[in-house]
């Protein structure tokens, strides 16, 4: 089990900027050398005594001498946006109400809006507690989404919260 004295005789973290950076040369990386690369989702991950971890996980770690009890929220979205001020601790409800576009395959290309077949109207709905709760059918996709997007501020409390840079 990784202690965070290992950890902190092993990588520097710089909390200003994200980047974690080699304390000795390990895993063809020299000392010094950025810790890490990006995976197929644009997390940096980072080998240490053989495991690899998320380099947001590991910054929680750092800084709060703990493991994350659930999920690290990037809060700019930004997978590679490591810097401590730009990550909390989540649970999976929680992050995903930080979410600000829409799904890559939503035919509708807004967020909180979709096309209602049987009704013949744009449909607003968000969810909450892992339900669905509709918001009502309107005229335009644009009027679905702003729906949406007021009911955002009272059903996703989490989502709020300042945006970073």
């Amino acid at each position: 089990m990784l202690t965070v004295d290992a950890l902190t005789k092993l990588l520097h973290y710089d909390e200003d900027t994200g980047a974690f950076s080699r304390l000795i040369t390990a895993g063809g990386q020299t000392r010094g050398a950025r810790a890490g690369s990006l995976d197929a989702e644009g997390y940096r991950v980072i080998s240490v005594h053989g495991a690899r971890y998320k380099a947001h996980r590991l910054a929680y770690f750092y800084m709060t001498g703990k493991w994350p009890r659930c999920q690290v929220d990037h809060i700019n979205m930004i997978h590679d946006g490591n810097r401590w001020s730009n990550l909390r601790e989540a649970t999976n409800g929680e992050n995903h109400q930080n979410i600000r576009t829409h799904r890559s395959g939503s035919s509708s290309q807004t967020l909180g809006a979709s096309w209602h077949r049987n009704i013949g109207k744009w449909q607003a709905q968000i969810q909450s507690d892992n339900k669905k709760v509709c918001l009502g059918y309107f005229s335009t996709k644009q009027q679905a989404h702003a729906a949406y997007m007021k009911a955002k501020k009272a059903f996703h409390p989490f989502g709020e919260i300042a945006k970073v840079a």
